[in-house]
Parts: structure tokens; sequence; C-alpha cells
């Protein structure tokens, strides 16, 4: 009898033992199935993502702005940009909920301007174009946190405002700033300062104690963007007007067969190899560029 009640004693165990191991099996398939259809559905969002930025891209003087809403809480990571090949890249991640982020397809016309991580249900995306001196691409910047603007200059104020960027508040007074908004100062030490000529074409911003130097609509990547994405998309930016400047060159001697011939010739190749060689500094650059600009359009044969 004790034999028996062994035997059947063994064999509900063995049956217990087999049932749980095979309901285990069954759920940690369900839950990496789950898992990886989440990382696909995150893949796309992020390529759909890269896909609702084409709007934004502009045609010539005019900004852009959207808002870009998801149905729960989802982070954004903008921690892959790249300066290798003629373009450099960027790659953006998308997280819902707590999954791991997923990347979308490399961009390599795109400048994407925003912190690391961006955290939220909604986010404000807009656009500028960045002339030097002609247009060398849309620069994009993307955010979802809460800015403060303390004694902010008034084209900065009136240009966010009219494109609806309803995450920047504006005050005369550093302590009215709520404490979950990073505080961006103009000529004085804060969360983000801004140091630059009296009409804000050029400076350099403090964040995170890295000196950031910036010309024209670049000044808004300088305080939306973590310094690594700032730099890296600056470095892309460069490396694009170094090709547009050899581009813009050979427009010359296309012109210059029809009897239209232009000056730059030499001026372009000096902005090119200023930019190939660019070092974090855009004023040598931002001061050719403007010459070029001045002799263009002194000029019966412009280029741009």
């Amino acid at each position: 009898m004790n034999k028996k009640a062994f035997e059947m004693s063994f064999a509900w165990i063995f049956a217990i033992i087999a049932g749980i191991s095979i309901l285990f099996l069954a759920i940690y398939g369900t839950t990496q199935a789950i898992k990886t259809r989440n990382y696909e559905i995150d893949t796309q969002t992020s390529d759909k993502l890269a896909i609702l930025l084409n709007p934004l891209e502009t045609s010539m003087e005019f900004s852009k702005s959207s808002i870009v809403r998801f149905g729960e809480v989802t982070k954004i990571f903008n921690d892959k940009c790249y300066t290798y090949g003629n373009f450099g890249q960027q790659s953006i991640g998308i997280s819902s909920g707590e999954k791991e982020q997923s990347y979308g397809k490399p961009q390599y016309n795109k400048y994407i301007f925003s912190q690391n991580l961006e955290q939220g249900k909604e986010f404000i995306v807009f656009s500028k174009p960045f002339f030097m001196p002609f247009k060398v691409a849309d620069s994009i910047f993307f955010s979802g946190r809460s800015y403060c603007f303390v004694k902010s200059p008034e084209d900065i104020k009136d240009e966010l405002l009219s494109l609806g960027v309803n995450n920047a508040y504006f005050t005369d007074i550093k302590e009215n700033c709520s404490e979950e908004s990073e505080k961006v100062c103009f000529n004085e030490k804060c969360d983000i300062s801004v140091y630059s000529d009296e009409y804000f074409n050029e400076g350099y911003v403090i964040k995170n104690e890295k000196k950031l130097y910036y010309s024209g609509s670049l000044i808004y990547g300088a305080i939306f963007s973590s310094p690594d994405i700032y730099k890296c998309n600056v470095k892309r930016l460069m490396m694009r007007l170094a090709s547009l400047c050899i581009l813009y060159k050979d427009e010359t001697r296309i012109l210059a067969k029809r009897n239209c011939y232009s000056p730059l010739d030499s001026q372009l190749d000096e902005l090119a190899s200023l930019a190939k060689n660019f070092n974090e500094d855009l004023s040598l650059i931002n001061e050719k560029a403007e010459e070029i600009n001045g002799i263009n359009d002194a000029s019966d044969c412009r280029i741009f």
C-alpha cells in the first residue's frame, strides 16, 4: 500500500512539474512575443515620427511649428548622432510605457535638436531654416519640457509666441519661474545662459557647464538640446555646408559659360575649407558667410 501510494504521489508530482514547466514556457513565449511586437510598434512609431517631421521642412524664409501627441506617456530618445560619412546621421528612439527604446531608420538629411531624453504625451516641434549665407538645411527643434525665458529679447519672444511654442514662458523676474521649468537667462548666469551681440545673431550658450557657439537660428538648438546632440548636429550642418559650397562653385562655372560671371569662386573655396575644419566656434564661418552674402548681393550674376 505504501509503495503504491508513493508511486501515485510521484506521478502526480511529475505531472505538476511538467504542467508548471509547460505553463512557464507558454507564458515566457507569449511575453517575448509581446515584447517583440511592442518593439516593432515602437520602431514603426519612430519611423512615423520622422515622416511626421517632413511637413516642417521650410521653403526659404519661413518657420513652421506643430504639436506631436501620443496616446500614453512616451519617451523620445535623441542620443544617437554621428558625424561619419558625407553628412553624418541621426536616429530617434521611442519607448512607450516601461518598454526598452527602439530606434527607427537613420536620418541623413534631418537635424533634430532636443534633449537626449524627452518624455510626455505632448511635444512641441518647430523648425527654422539655417543660412550660411544660403540655405543649408532646416533645423528642427523638439521639446516636451517647460522653459522660462528671463528678460528675453523681444524678437525671440515674439517669434516663439507666434510659432505657438506653448512650453516657453516669459518674465522679467527670475523668481517668477516655476520650479520644474528650466530657466533661460540672457547675459547673466542661469540654468541656461545666453551671451551674444546686441542683435543676438551670434554668440554662445552655457548649458551643463558646456559652451555652445551659435549663429542665427542655432540659438534655439543650443537652448533646447543636449550639448552632445547640439555639437553633433552643428558639425553635420558644417559638413553639408562644405558640400553645398562645391555645388555653388560648379554653378559659377556653368554661369560663366553663359557670360554671367560671379566673383565668388575663391570665396566659396575659403568657406568650404572653414566648414571642413570646423572646431565649434562659428565666428569665422559666420564672418566669411556674411562677406559672401554681401558680394553676391552686389553682383550682377547672383548664384543664390
